[in-house]
């Protein structure tokens, strides 16, 4: 855990440095990214099986998503109301943009892995629980709010506990919530309230 923390500031400086890739908007794939969504990229045979394999992984960790969101992946942070990526469940529907992108396509793999599934989680967490739940993983965690944009974005409920099931599935992970100012077995102890199951391993043996 803490070796991914301390990777994880280096690599932001990275990403937020890097230019996009160039991109005309193109016709999406058929079904997998809604036109109304622009502008777009028509996603690649990687980014394709990456949104495949988060959930693929979501289910192996039985958290699957019953309505799994609506993937576009864009050139430029502009179109996710300049971050990395954003979750927003619209009119029922969730949507999912990613927006991080990077020249060397490798690098872009992972980082679009680590987006996908903090984003994912957030459609997991909004599917999943009530307002009881979140309220009481707030008292838990010591978070500031669940989701007051007032407080710092790490200090949010909503971003712990999508970070807390990344934490979960994506093994590499490099975190973007520094857990390190609660105990670990805090952070179990709240897997368990967030999802009614045992924390991981990937969890428990930071313990």
């Amino acid at each position: 855990m803490a070796r991914s923390l301390r990777l994880f500031p280096i690599l932001i400086l990275c990403f937020a440095l890097s230019p996009g890739f160039a991109s005309e908007a193109v016709e999406p794939t058929v079904g997998f990214v809604p036109a109304e969504l622009s502008p777009y990229r028509t996603p690649t045979p990687a980014q394709a099986a990456l949104v495949t394999d988060t959930l693929d992984r979501f289910t192996e960790a039985g958290l699957g998503i019953e309505s799994p969101p609506l993937v576009s992946f864009h050139p430029e942070r502009s179109d996710c109301g300049g971050n990395l990526a954003y979750w927003r469940n619209e009119d029922g529907v969730d949507h999912v943009r990613i927006c991080w992108t990077h020249e060397d396509p490798g690098v872009e793999v992972r980082v679009q892995a680590q987006a996908l599934t903090h984003e994912f989680g957030h459609a997991w967490v909004f599917e999943n629980t009530d307002a009881a739940t979140r309220a009481a993983f707030v008292e838990a965690t010591g978070s500031a709010s669940w989701a007051d944009p007032a407080d710092e974005w790490n200090d949010r409920g909503t971003e712990r506990a999508a970070e807390l099931l990344v934490w979960a599935v994506l093994d590499p992970n490099v975190l973007f919530v520094d857990f390190t100012g609660e105990p670990c077995t805090t952070w179990s102890a709240a897997f368990t309230l967030l999802t009614d199951r045992p924390a991981p391993a990937s969890i428990t043996d930071e313990c």
